[in-house]
């Protein structure tokens, strides 16, 4: 193969034994054969994100989706480190890093105290159009929740004061 690939490239013969250009092979060959693991690498966990970015929102439990993304991110921090220089791995690393960093939303949006019209509030603010029905991960992780974060956070709130009104309105109807 190292043959092979000095007459590609035009390098002196084999049989002329350049050590100056067996080296320069032998590093080339080495980054390649990280690339290759690399690319596989990231063939794995782009195939496990795309399985989470298709969980439909009904059927989310963003404990279980922590944990996912958690074992990912744990995979990637075990690959050696002359594979973690690729510019790849760095941006997965943040990805799931940020997607991590927003979970606690996903928890808050799950909450019960959420009805349609704030729904409604929460899609306008984000700017989207979602039927909930079909909703998945993916859509959530594309919009940027964290930067809207203090208005999901005021909806919640008013969601969460109208349904403990709820059920103190309920207890009260109950005791006449």
């Amino acid at each position: 193969m190292i043959v092979k690939a000095k007459i590609d490239l035009g390098i002196e013969d084999a049989s002329k034994n350049n050590k100056i250009y067996d080296e320069q092979l032998k590093i080339i060959e080495s980054e390649l054969v990280d690339l290759k693991n690399v690319w596989n690498e990231m063939k794995v966990l782009n195939e496990k994100l795309d399985e989470l970015k298709e969980t439909k929102w009904l059927l989310i439990k963003p404990k279980q989706i922590r944990n996912n993304l958690d074992e990912l991110l744990e995979k990637l921090k075990k690959l050696p480190l002359r594979m973690k220089r690729f510019e790849i791995v760095t941006f997965n690393v943040a990805f799931l890093n940020e997607c991590l960093k927003n979970n606690h939303l996903l928890n808050d949006l799950k909450s019960e105290a959420l009805k349609d019209r704030h729904w409604e509030q929460i899609m306008k603010h984000l700017n989207v159009s979602w039927n909930l029905n079909e909703l998945n991960l993916g859509e959530i992780w594309q919009t940027d929740l964290t930067k809207r974060e203090p208005i999901l956070k005021d909806i919640l709130i008013v969601a969460q004061g109208e349904k403990a009104l709820e059920e103190y309105l309920k207890q009260v109807m109950i005791k006449k």
